[in-house]
């Protein structure tokens, strides 16, 4: 087999490793899935036997492991073990499990309903396990037999019996946590340790109280305060993510009098909640600070696509159907029809000092003091020593619930204090006794609010302390909104399509509620991960941007798509990322024309595991300011293989031909052929790379801006690794210029620049600046088997043919020609004439790893026409024979 045809199969491998870890493996119909075990300490020993002592002692094991299997092949293996065995007999022993039976080395084989695994230990012992499943239990029996002839040692056995945790996964992102029952709800709410895990919902839950498995909650189901004495949240809050797939809980019931943070989550903080139906809740914690159906205090975290229908929530202060408290959390495309009771009480959340994006309520609410039909009280000044301002933001709401309240009260807003308002609506009716208004009850700064609306008729009122009132006819009219600039599906009133107009007339709805037609928008399938929506037009690719429910779905091009003349929705931004599969089946997107601010391209957001690939966009015109790519803005934790751009790309800051921001994320084989501009942070392919891996990818034409600007990258930082890589752009900007990186603070290996460099300071043929700035902190730039051919010009004094400046790191084995760059001098490198650039010899005696040779290795990472070219990377060429 030739070098490029092993490579092909290698990579072919590692993509298939990479979808692998995307797509949680498990069993369709069996007992054997993807699944954390958790021992059952009681039925659960390791017995050590033999030494020359003869010993006999018994551990018990603690703990836990989690399997994967395949069941494609029949495989499995332990992708973790945290478990411990104590003997508590004097004197007190321990052993590791997983080290004694070398448990996450071992090979399994699935049968049926059991799993063999077989391996050696370290010290040469055979291992030998079964594993037999039923329902949710597994017992394990085994042992170690020692080489033959030995003597000095130890034999091992276990008898061990475990329970799988919840209905199956590991808590990681790509193989969360499924939750299908009210026992594995409850479950979670008792065990904190898990409360930064992923979670999904896999069935409706009903919590019903008469019900097996229902019950009467006294505080929070999952991250209650745990001391009801002591001021503030004393418990452990829920920091991971839980997705609900669209699924309900229903008839959750909570009765207490004074339970802080009462609700399904007493306090998210920094976490993700979304997909996830309330259905008839029943809250009773008529003086408890922080109640809301879903959550008591959001703090900066995310509720998204949620929703409460119907129920009831009571309680003191600040009280909210869906979140009691918004502390600089988001809460975006979501819903409450509950009614709700009590002080600083709002339909949607009671106070607001975070974000509310497209959200909506229509139940009824009533309380005494800062009532409001979406939220209670908006922003608020703190007064202590210092005086503190917390902003509250709502914008691209509405709500349609009665009001009802003493002081502050608003159909929409009861208290804004210091927040902002901005294109939102309400019609409810409004009854208060002091500063009660059709909109807002009493507003700190009316200038905060902005092209807002309320029904002069229906709320029972001409008077509201910001906004204007409107005739019922007016109010169900688009263009008395569409005057104010709001934009609305299906009209030439901007690219955003935030609103709708309701079937048979009436008052303005969120796109979000736009249900999708029973004949779906595309040429076939069902979006799922074996059955990808077909898309087949141009009008079917803008469909998915449009609407939030395709985010987590899985699509596949049918053939070339041209989008000329088309005003195209980017697909993801940074509150409802892309986290399904899209495959380009090696087809061509082409003539894509996107503009507006942040996460502009193909798709805004790409994030949570979240793949392209095998997709080209050809002729695309990007434009924006931060995070501006061709196929992807901001790439978190995603995948992107085998695509590639030609067009231009124009931004300020984070601006790649193919991704603008890429964090822990992984390209693979991919190229650009970008006209790329920005200020700082611009790179022909990726702009700025944070602990990404970045392999055979490519980019050429232009790359300009001002600071940190790369060919390839603009900035490479901690974590970060570029290998088998290349540029042949021309690259010009001011400082931290490099033809194939700006700044590196990461690794670059098996790479190359050959293109044209252009700057004042810190400007060097490969890379502007290696290292970070001048200290000892590590493994921060290093260059290993890299070379530049580029013309370098420079007219500050750190300018080199290889690097310009160098801080920290290390250069190995890498080179830059000195006659064709114009500078004799690099801090770090090897300068080399034109003729002993191409020269294989000048690299295989570097340690370089060739084509046809084997003392450097077998990997076969470079070939070269001697005396013709420099060094070329394997998959540069098709063309076997010529190697």
């Amino acid at each position: 087999m030739g070098a490029s045809k092993r490579r092909e199969l290698a990579w072919a491998l590692v993509l298939f490793g990479i979808s692998f870890l995307i797509a949680p493996v498990q069993a369709d119909e069996g007992v054997i899935r993807t699944s954390c075990y958790v021992f059952a300490s009681e039925r659960s020993t390791i017995v050590q036997t033999g030494g020359f002592a003869g010993v006999h002692w018994t551990y018990v094991v603690e703990g836990r492991f989690c399997l994967i299997v395949n069941p494609d092949t029949a495989t499995a293996r332990f992708e973790r073990v945290d478990a411990n065995a104590v003997d508590v007999s004097e004197p007190a022993r321990t052993l590791d499990p997983n080290a004694v039976f070398n448990l996450t080395a071992l090979a399994g084989a699935v049968a049926d309903e059991t799993i063999e695994f077989a391996g050696q230990t370290d010290d040469g012992s055979s291992v030998h396990l079964t594993l037999a499943f039923t329902d949710d239990t597994v017992h394990l029996i085994g042992q170690t037999t020692p080489p033959p002839n030995s003597a000095d040692f130890f034999a091992f056995r276990i008898d061990a019996v475990a329970a799988r945790k919840y209905a199956g996964g590991t808590g990681d992102p790509n193989t969360p946590y499924q939750i299908a029952t009210a026992a594995d709800l409850i479950a979670l709410g008792e065990t904190p340790e898990d409360y930064d895990k992923h979670f999904i919902l896999t069935a409706d839950i009903d919590l019903d109280p008469n019900l097996p498995g229902g019950r009467v909650f006294g505080r929070a189901a999952i991250a209650p305060d745990t001391n009801d004495v002591q001021p503030g949240f004393q418990g452990v809050p829920f920091t991971g993510v839980f997705d609900g797939k669209g699924h309900t809980i229903a008839n959750f019931t909570c009765e207490s009098e004074n339970a802080y943070c009462a609700g399904l989550f007493g306090h998210l903080v920094d976490s993700t909640v979304r997909d996830l139906r309330l259905i008839d809740p029943n809250i009773q914690a008529q003086i408890a600070q922080n109640v809301g159906a879903l959550a008591g205090i959001n703090t900066t975290g995310t509720i998204c696509g949620c929703s409460v229908q119907g129920g009831i929530v009571v309680g003191g202060e600040p009280v909210g159907g869906l979140v009691g408290f918004n502390n600089f959390g988001t809460i975006v495309n979501s819903a409450s029809w509950c009614h709700v009771e009590g002080s600083s009480a709002g339909g949607l959340a009671g106070c607001n000092g975070g974000s509310i994006l497209m959200c909506y309520s229509t139940g009824k609410v009533s309380g005494d003091e800062a009532v409001g039909g979406l939220v209670g009280h908006n922003g608020w000044r703190w007064h202590g020593p210092e005086t503190w301002s917390y902003p509250g933001v709502v914008t691209l709401s509405y709500s349609t619930g009665a009001v009802t309240g003493s002081v502050r009260v608003g159909g929409l807003v009861g208290f804004n204090e210091v927040g902002t308002v901005e294109q939102c609506y309400s019609v409810g009716l409004v009854d208060g006794k002091e500063n009660a208004g059709g909109l807002i009850g009493l507003n700190g700064n009316p200038a905060d609010v902005i092209d807002c609306f309320w029904d002069v008729a229906t709320s029972g009122t001409d008077f509201s302390d910001g906004g204007i009132g409107k005739t019922t006819a007016q109010m169900q009219d688009h263009r008395t909104f569409g005057d104010a600039g709001w934009d609305f599906i299906g009209r030439a009133d901007g690219p955003d399509d935030f609103w709708a107009e309701p079937d048979g007339g009436g008052y303005p709805i969120l796109w979000w509620q736009v249900p999708l037609l029973p004949e779906l928008p595309f040429a076939g399938g069902s979006g799922e991960p074996g059955d990808p929506y077909l898309v087949a037009t141009a009008e079917q690719l803008n469909s998915i941007g449009r609407n939030p429910r395709l985010m987590t779905v899985h699509f596949r091009l049918l053939n070339d798509i041209d989008a000329e003349g088309m005003e195209f929705f980017t697909i993801g931004d940074d509150l409802l990322p892309f986290e399904g599969t899209f495959d380009g089946n090696n087809h061509t997107i082409s003539h894509l024309k996107i503009a507006g601010e942040t996460y502009r391209g193909l798709i805004g957001v790409l994030a949570s595991g979240g793949t392209v690939r095998g997709v080209s966009i050809a002729d695309v015109n990007v434009t924006g300011t931060w995070n501006v790519g061709a196929l992807v803005g901001f790439c978190d934790s995603g995948f992107v293989m085998d695509c590639h751009s030609t067009g231009i790309v124009r931004g300020s800051h984070n601006v790649g031909g193919l991704v603008g921001y890429s964090y822990d994320s992984h390209l693979l084989q991919c190229s650009s052929t970008q006209s790329v501009a920005g200020i700082s942070f611009v790179g022909g392919l990726v702009g700025y790379s944070h602990e990404s891996h970045i392999s055979q990818c490519s980019s050429m034409q232009s790359v300009a801006g001002i600071s940190m600007v790369g060919g390839l990258v603009g900035v490479l930082v901690l974590g970060d690794q570029i290998t088998e890589s290349y540029s042949t752009a021309a690259v010009q900007a001011d400082n931290w210029v490099g033809g194939l990186v700006g700044r590196n603070f990461g690794s670059l290996t098996n790479c190359y620049a050959a293109g044209h460099v252009t700057g004042s300071n810190h400007v060097g043929g490969l890379a502007g600046q290696s290292g970070y700035g001048g200290r000892d902190i590590g493994e921060r730039g290093i260059i290993t088997n890299c070379y530049s051919t580029c013309h370098v010009f420079g007219t500050g004094p750190e300018t080199g043919g290889l690097v310009g400046h160098h801080a920290s790191g290390r250069a190995t084995s890498s080179f830059w020609d000195i006659e064709t760059s114009g500078w004799t001098t690099s801090p770090v490198g090897t300068g080399l004439t034109t003729a002993e650039m191409q020269t294989a010899a000048t690299f295989l005696d570097a340690g370089w790893d060739f084509v046809g040779e084997t003392a450097n290795g077998t990997d076969d990472v470079w070939w070269i026409l001697e005396g013709q070219d420099y060094p070329r990377l394997w998959w540069e060429r098709d063309d076997e024979a010529s190697l």
